[in-house]
């Protein structure tokens, strides 16, 4: 009897080690790969954006915000929330991403 449970003894303990030595090392892989590919999307979605001081058209539904369907000016910056323009007045205007249907770059 004392056999048997012995047995299991070691059984726990290098499931135990295995659990402390392979937790981390997954752990660590998928943390790397998450931030990897949200730095890949980023990176994508910078290339794709226009230059800076570009004039834009950004059409985004009406009923969201309550003011005109688009607005025009000359591009300053985009993020992950974010899409900004200048306007010719000299102020800017920050548009929610999410309520942006189009952006037309005037060449």
């Amino acid at each position: 009897m004392s056999e048997n449970s012995k047995s299991w003894f070691r059984l726990r303990w290098r499931t135990m080690f295995l659990l402390v030595i392979v937790g981390p090392v997954v752990w660590s892989a998928y943390a790397y790969w998450s931030e990897y590919s949200e730095q890949a999307a980023r990176k994508a979605r910078e290339m794709m954006a226009p230059t800076a001081g570009s004039l834009c058209t950004v059409l985004y539904r009406k009923e969201e915000l309550g003011i005109s369907t688009n607005v025009q000016g000359k591009f300053v910056k985009l993020n992950d929330d974010w899409i900004v323009l200048k306007e010719e007045s000299g102020g800017q205007i920050w548009f929610p991403r999410e309520h942006v249907l189009l952006i037309r770059i005037k060449p």
